[in-house]
């Protein structure tokens, strides 16, 4: 890739190829950990999600997630901008299209637009592997993954990234054939795990110990007869209010954690379609372990506890900035 170069005043365009190669797990991981208790702990530093869905996009929306970050080592300020198209993976096309704009905090000007689609992918399996870190169990060998789409890729890459004792991932996908397609990749890129793609649900979340569901559906694919006791469930897809991946007898059984409260009370289907479902704390206060004591004593190695993320603008701006910094060190080397 040939090296960056801009001028101080310049406006930028950081592309995906970029992105991808200068976004690391670490990093990165590290990253939306910092973003998650800032956002618990201040509440003051995102607006409120606006989404344009048109009757004529049926079930397809643009969402707009602008975000602040102050902290004593520096200021960021973003927006992304976001299509959902659900039915782009029967295409071979992403589901989401996404920029960030990076703004200037002391003048206000466009100091970068990046490429958003890595960045949302990363970032979202990032979250999903920073609270897998801190409410899985100590068993983490089996892993199940349900949406063979970008994030169900990103998430395996996160996930066999941080726990270097998962021995066997298994895929599953409402097309079979994404399933074997994910998964023949995936065992080209970690030939010392096992990989399969599974025909159904319960073959594939049989005996795991951490599940991610990561797809567009509408109504529930996993149920609380399919999870052994003690799994942990990272639930990242079915992001509107009529949509579900899970049962509302598995939601109502679980210990819930979720990004954002707020969000999650409207957006999440899988909780506003449960009546009885009770979020016991956000991710964020159990990293800043302001409800670890009071809410989270009495839950047993037999719970099953699901992350319900929706995805926060924190998020996307503080892994945006960490690539812009990446771009602005490589541009001072030349």
């Amino acid at each position: 890739m040939a090296t960056p170069v801009m001028e101080k005043t310049e406006m930028v365009f950081i592309d995906k190829a970029f992105v991808l190669e200068n976004l690391p797990w670490d990093p990165l991981i590290l990253a939306m950990e910092n973003a998650l208790r800032i956002f618990s702990d201040t509440k003051n530093n995102t607006a409120e999600e606006q989404v344009l869905q048109p009757s004529i996009f049926c079930s397809r929306w643009l969402g707009v997630m602008p975000a602040a970050i102050t902290t004593p080592d520096k200021d960021i300020l973003a927006t992304k901008l976001v299509t959902v198209y659900p039915e782009n993976g029967a295409k071979s096309l992403p589901s989401h299209h996404a920029i960030i704009v990076l703004f200037d905090c002391t003048s206000g000007s466009i100091k970068a637009v990046l490429d958003g689609e890595v960045i949302t992918e990363k970032r979202t399996a990032a979250v999903s592997a920073v609270a897998a870190k801190y409410l899985a169990s100590t068993s983490r060998t089996v892993l199940a993954v349900l949406g063979s789409g970008v994030q169900g890729k990103a998430h395996i890459e996160a996930f066999l990234h941080l726990f270097k004792d998962i021995k066997q991932v298994r895929i599953w996908n409402h097309r079979a054939e994404g399933a074997e397609n994910l998964a023949g990749k995936m065992r080209v890129l970690y030939p010392d795990v096992e990989i399969v793609a599974c025909e159904s649900v319960e073959l594939a979340v049989s005996s795991a110990n951490m599940i991610v569901t990561a797809t567009s559906s509408k109504t529930p694919i996993l149920h609380h007869s399919h999870v052994q006791p003690g799994t942990f469930i990272a639930a990242v897809g079915a992001p509107r209010k009529d949509w579900r991946e899970m049962s509302p007898e598995l939601v109502a059984k679980s210990v819930l954690i979720v990004d954002s409260v707020d969000a999650a009370t409207v957006e999440a289907g899988d909780i506003v379609c449960t009546p009885n479902a009770k979020i016991c704390a956000e991710i964020g206060q159990v990293l800043g372990q302001q409800v670890v004591p009071r809410l989270l004593g009495n839950r047993t190695p037999e719970d099953v506890v699901i992350f319900k993320s929706l995805g926060l603008a924190l998020e996307d701006a503080a892994a945006a900035d960490l690539v812009y910094r990446e771009f602005v060190r490589k541009c001072k080397k030349t």
